[in-house]
């Protein structure tokens, strides 16, 4: 393998940016510290660039097509720079597609907690994103999330790829009994799925405020009742 073939893998995966130390011992994941910070405001990762102003009482979400996600994923050092305005960043939402072998959902879930690490690492707030597919994808995808923190979870990216109702219902339940979040973000429209949990603070989506014609001029979201 040659140099420029090296530097490519380095930079799909970031290997050199894992800390062995900082990985669960069963299922080797990125182990993140808690988060306690519950934004005001949500802000669409497709707008972040340079020169935005301090948005400390907002976080960016995350939950868009995997291309965005790995231009952001490929060009770290960039994007981690244009985040540091923002009171925290959603780790990436990935896909992990019930279809999928169980690997490579496991894969996402270790990038989009490893995104999370390094930008704890460099002094900011990283709010986990649930990803799960499959049953037995459960335990892999939610290790190394900390028990009762704020994290953040979404239909909109399961369910397009073709997750059912129940199998949404069934991980997100599992995570809950899992982690015990404090604060659960959810971006987009709670499901009438038969679970009794409160601690959730809700965001209307991207897509649907620009359909409303409601996206504010500054391109924040702000929370909804739930």
């Amino acid at each position: 393998m040659n140099n420029r073939e090296m530097a490519f893998l380095r930079r799909r995966y970031h290997n050199d940016r894992i800390d062995p130390a900082m990985l669960t011992p069963i299922h080797q994941q990125p182990i993140l510290q808690p988060e306690t910070f519950v934004p005001e405001r949500l802000f669409p990762l497709p707008k972040v660039r340079d020169g935005i102003g301090p948005a400390p009482d907002a976080a960016v979400e995350t939950f868009h097509d995997d291309e965005l996600l790995e231009r952001v994923w490929t060009h770290l050092d960039l994007y981690l720079e244009r985040l540091r305005p923002f009171g925290a960043v959603f780790t990436l939402d990935f896909s992990a597609r019930m279809d999928w072998p169980k690997d490579y959902v496991r894969q996402n879930a270790f990038r989009s907690k490893l995104f999370g690490q390094i930008v704890q690492r460099n002094g900011m707030h990283a709010i986990p994103v649930l990803i799960w597919a499959r049953r037995d994808t459960f335990h892999p995808c939610f290790d190394g999330i900390p028990e009762r923190s704020v994290v953040a979870v979404s239909t909109q990216s399961v369910l397009r790829h073709g997750m059912p109702l129940s199998a949404f219902r069934d991980g997100f339940l599992e995570a809950v009994r899992f982690l015990e979040p404090a604060t659960i973000l959810f971006y987009g429209t709670v499901p009438a799925l038969d679970f009794d949990v409160r601690n959730i603070v809700q965001f209307e989506t991207w897509s649907n405020a620009r359909r409303r014609g409601c996206v504010q001029q500054d391109l924040f979201l702000g929370k909804e009742a739930v």
